[in-house]
């Protein structure tokens, strides 16, 4: 459905219970925001880290 700006609405919240794609994760949930902050916030400051993609993906694309 799009709205009055041409833009998808989503159908359902953005927390979504219970997502399918949760279990495939070897930490069997899906990251949380407060995780995400936290790796951004030890990675800003770091001014020895340079140019490095930092996967939250809770250990997915290991396995």
């Amino acid at each position: 459905m799009l709205g009055s700006e041409g833009f998808s609405k989503p159908s359902v919240g953005r927390d979504v219970p219970n997502p399918p794609h949760s279990a495939q994760t070897p930490i069997g949930r899906l990251v949380t925001m407060a995780e995400i902050a936290d790796a951004t916030d030890f990675l800003l400051p770091n001014t020895g880290i340079n140019a490095h993609d930092l996967y939250m993906d809770g250990g997915l694309l290991a396995t």
